[in-house]
């Protein structure tokens, strides 16, 4: 393996220049990506659901008790966040990883 092909290896690029050469070899790269992708959703999620909270906050002191303003898209990112950390988790936990207490 190159240094290329390591650093895209190592760095999870989906189109670095390493190419896998069995499935076992990809079926891991893929697992490796979407754990990456997850831990990165659930930080997300964390985000979102402050902001939320902002927004809750800020629409309840400027007296909207409805949806709020059409720019306060929170929750509807947040429901996406936790739609595809679940999709996610199930992809890896029928992998085989234990993903208990894992940011769930």
């Amino acid at each position: 393996m190159t240094v290329v092909e390591f650093d895209a290896w190592i760095s999870g690029e989906t189109d670095g220049a390493y190419r896998w050469t069995t499935t076992d070899e990809r079926s891991e790269r893929t697992q490796l990506q979407a754990m990456r992708e997850r831990d990165a959703l659930i930080r997300e999620r964390n985000r979102l659901a402050s902001n939320l909270q902002v927004e809750t906050t800020l629409n309840a002191a400027a007296g909207d008790s409805d949806a709020g303003q059409p720019w306060n898209t929170a929750q509807e990112r947040l429901n996406e966040a936790n739609r595809r950390i679940t999709q996610l988790s199930t992809y890896l936990t029928s992998a085989g990883w234990l993903l208990d207490g894992c940011g769930q």
